[in-house]
């Protein structure tokens, strides 16, 4: 006993502990030794003159126990650095993955098997159980702030609330509630401050409401590409519509409102209502060859119909 106890005494010069094993050495001798006198200590057949001599060199009677202590110990001390308990999920102290450690933690609590007295302690020194919930609601109410500030939720690509960059967590709720995964209260709560939880859907239904604005005031939907209705550029929109691959329900809402959705066409009728301009304004269609209306060739395009196999319909309104 006193050859294996002299060699745990080596150990612990060296190594600073009685755990023997992975980072603390490979002597699987000293190892079973070690076991052996914690199971001794277990059944009561240790003598006292053993028990006290292996406490002068700090022997962990429960080795788990041991480790949690000293894993608590560097918990405090990097609190004591950062003024927080949130270790990133990869921090290691003097060799302790302790974020890991940390992870571990709350995960025995939502299982309920982290004992009480530890789960007490651990919230004492500062530990947030549910540290993406708590993150989650400190960031909602900076931007309950920013509302307060400008009226809106529409947050600027590089604006900052408290050292937050609030437009790209906005990003990550979007995203989280296209996959799913944004829980109905969340959605809930950002939708009643204001947030558009669909910006690309909403930007359309505003401008399709202008459209129908603008049909409203003419009588139809023939846009001219420059066209600006309050503000925003509705004859570049629906142009873009017309060029780019749409959903049924959308094609749909806007063939039904009057929107000629084939770019050619669409075209071939912006030329013709410059025609009934400029009829109007001379009281003839003899349009010179060089004239633009509007910044369009009239003239030149006005020439080509004259030159093609126009359709039966067209040669009438003509």
């Amino acid at each position: 006993w006193h050859v294996m106890y002299e060699k745990l005494v080596s150990h612990y010069k060296q190594y600073g502990r009685t755990s023997v094993g992975g980072k603390y050495g490979s002597d699987t001798k000293l190892l079973k030794w070690v076991y052996r006198q914690r199971d001794r200590y277990k059944t009561n057949i240790i003598s006292p003159e053993e028990i006290e001599l292996l406490e002068d060199i700090d022997f962990a009677w429960d080795a788990t126990e041991k480790q949690w202590e000293e894993n608590f110990a560097s918990l405090e001390k990097f609190n004591e650095k950062v003024g927080h308990c949130n270790v990133p999920r990869y921090y290691i102290e003097k060799g302790l993955n302790l974020g890991r450690w940390l992870d571990t933690q709350r995960a025995n609590r939502k299982k309920g098997i982290i004992d009480d007295g530890r789960e007490r302690r651990l919230e004492i020194a500062g530990v947030i159980w549910e540290p993406f919930s708590h993150q989650w609601e400190e960031i909602f109410a900076l931007l309950e702030t920013f509302k307060q500030k400008h009226g809106h939720c529409n947050v600027p690509v590089i604006y900052q609330e408290g050292g937050e960059s609030l437009r790209e967590w906005l990003r990550t709720q979007r995203k989280n509630k296209r996959n799913g995964i944004l829980d109905n209260i969340r959605q809930e709560r950002l939708t009643k401050l204001g947030v558009i939880m669909d910006p690309i859907t909403h930007e359309w239904e505003k401008m399709f409401t202008l459209l129908e604005t603008f049909k409203q005031k003419h009588g139809h939907c023939n846009v001219p590409q420059r066209h600006k209705e309050e503000g925003q550029r509705l004859g570049f929109w629906l142009n873009y519509q017309r060029n780019r691959i749409l959903d049924n329900v959308r094609e749909k809402r806007l063939t039904k409102l009057g929107v000629i959705m084939d770019p050619i066409t669409h075209q071939w009728e912006e030329m013709f209502a410059l025609l009934g301009k400029f009829k109007q304004k001379h009281g003839h269609c003899n349009v010179p060859r060089r004239h633009k209306e509007e910044g369009q060739k009239l003239g030149i395009w006005l020439n080509n119909q004259r030159h093609r196999n126009s359709n039966k319909e067209r040669r009438q309104r003509f």
